[in-house]
């Protein structure tokens, strides 16, 4: 279950305070790569074809929650 995606080309740190415990967070929390930019992007996921995975599969996990009022 998670309702919020922190997308940062550096440290996650500090984003768990806006994601919350449910969140996800795509980040670069490992000593750095080498390599052409396109490369290192993919790489670490950085691209609209990952990140698109990860929103549908926050949107599905998410479908049959039940709001209590």
């Amino acid at each position: 279950m998670a309702s919020r995606l922190s997308i940062e080309m550096a440290s996650s740190l500090a984003w768990g305070r806006y994601t919350g415990i449910f969140g996800k967070n795509l980040a670069v929390d490992t000593f750095g790569k080498s390599g052409k930019a396109n490369d290192v992007i993919d790489d670490y996921g950085f691209n609209l074809a990952h990140i698109s995975r990860m929103v549908k599969k926050m949107i599905d996990e998410n479908k049959n929650l039940q709001i209590v009022k």
